[in-house]
């Protein structure tokens, strides 16, 4: 599976979460053969931008620390493509169903929740990372505490 980070400007950082992501998936999606062409796109965004989400697609009025959305749940139209402020390629493979998935991460919660749980902002959005994949491979909440 390809994966796709967007929202950061370091390479350096960007490897670092394709990484961990990989490595999640590896452990826990038995699938792998089937999705070896298509895409996770896992995107970092502000707290407004998680919020306007949250509030479109969940009806939630408030900024969340991780959203995941199976592609195929998602609503295939134009305004879905716009929404996501995507690049020209994300937004094509969208439209051509290579993508399995997205994940936004709100770079805000994250750096709050780090600096609660006094982790580094690096290491909490890869918790984020963890628990939107585990939310598209179908875990509850309570599952993922087991």
């Amino acid at each position: 599976m390809k994966i796709e980070i967007f929202g950061i400007n370091t390479q350096t950082s960007r490897k670092k979460y394709r990484t961990f992501a990989r490595s999640v998936l590896n452990k826990l999606y038995s699938k792998k053969e089937s999705c070896d062409k298509r895409i996770l796109n896992i995107i970092i965004v502000s707290d407004n931008y998680i919020k306007k989400l949250n509030r479109q697609f969940l009806g939630q009025n408030r900024p969340t620390d991780v959203l995941a959305f199976p592609v195929n749940d998602m609503p295939s139209t134009k305004k879905t493509v716009q929404s996501v402020k995507c690049t020209r390629h994300s937004a094509l493979a969208l439209v051509r169903g290579e993508v399995w998935a997205e994940i936004y991460i709100s770079r805000d919660r994250a750096t709050f929740q780090a600096k609660h749980l006094k982790i580094t902002r690096s290491k909490e959005i890869c918790n984020l990372i963890k628990h939107g994949i585990l939310h598209l491979l179908g875990y509850s909440h309570d599952e993922m505490k087991r």
